[in-house]
């Protein structure tokens, strides 16, 4: 690991500032309404008992789920309602294979 990624680089703060932009604005629109949780950089485990089965998106949407905090997005424990919104942040580093996989 080098020591530039230990003090956070430009390409991470500007990832940064948009998921909490992102999250923020998305929050911000459904503040009235409890049954949307957002969030962000947050592991989603869409299948139980199959824990290397996941993602971490860099900002999920789920409606019809409360808000609040998680450790991680259990989708089983969630009445099976999987994030209907996804968005993932492509930097310039990342290549075509990279996004198609997340």
């Amino acid at each position: 690991m080098s020591f530039k990624l230990l003090i956070c680089p430009r390409p991470f703060l500007r990832l940064l500032r948009f998921i909490i932009t992102i999250v923020g604005g998305i929050a911000g629109m459904y503040k009235h309404n409890t049954n949307v949780f957002v969030a962000g950089d947050l592991f989603w485990y869409p299948k139980h008992r199959q824990p290397w089965v996941k993602q971490a998106p860099d900002v999920m949407v789920v409606f019809g789920r409360p808000q609040g905090d998680r450790r991680s997005y259990k989708q089983w424990e969630e009445e099976n309602i999987p994030p209907q919104v996804v968005f993932e942040i492509a930097s310039p580093s990342n290549s075509i294979t990279e996004l198609t996989n997340s």
